[in-house]
């Protein structure tokens, strides 16, 4: 996503969350980001999308939920 696009959908409220994610987290959550002169906070206490997705991607990692780029090896 471009920085511009960001900013203003986190001015409009629009931007709700943010996460990251790696191999050895899977999906985290990001508190704030501060860009230039300006800070954005997530209030996480109204939703559960983080946690709503690092579920979605560990059932598929650990095969519980087929998807079509998930392969189990044995």
């Amino acid at each position: 996503m471009h920085v511009d696009r960001f900013v203003k959908l986190n001015e409009s409220g629009e931007m709700i969350g943010s996460f990251v994610s790696g191999t050895a987290s899977v999906v985290g959550k990001v508190r704030s980001i501060t860009f230039r002169d300006q800070k954005f906070e997530y209030d996480y206490s109204k939703h559960n999308i983080v946690e709503n997705i690092k579920k979605m991607l560990t059932d598929i990692q650990h095969g519980y939920v087929a998807h079509r780029f998930s392969t189990i090896l044995e």
